[in-house]
């Protein structure tokens, strides 16, 4: 087995890009709205929002591709425009 070095550089860049049907956790994609995952764990058993997210069992996670879509579609150029 031979040993390479560790590539500092390459690893904080595999950790910071996210692909779009990448899984976050749920305080990973509170961090991406800006909110508590206590929010996110509220709003999925509410149904408050239509946020899609995936459960195996006790497991949620969030596609960055469906936060995305839905921070786009609650996009508004003023603060009187209602978000559809």
């Amino acid at each position: 087995m031979s040993s390479q070095p560790l590539d500092l550089d390459r690893i904080e860049a595999l950790s910071i890009s996210i692909q779009p049907t990448a899984l976050l956790t749920r305080t990973e994609a509170a961090q991406l709205l800006g909110v508590k995952p206590q929010t996110l764990a509220v709003w999925a058993s509410t149904g408050r929002y239509e946020l899609p997210l995936v459960k195996c069992g006790r497991t949620v996670r969030y596609r960055q591709s469906d936060l995305q879509a839905w921070m786009d579609a609650r996009t508004v150029t003023h603060t009187g425009q209602l978000a559809e």
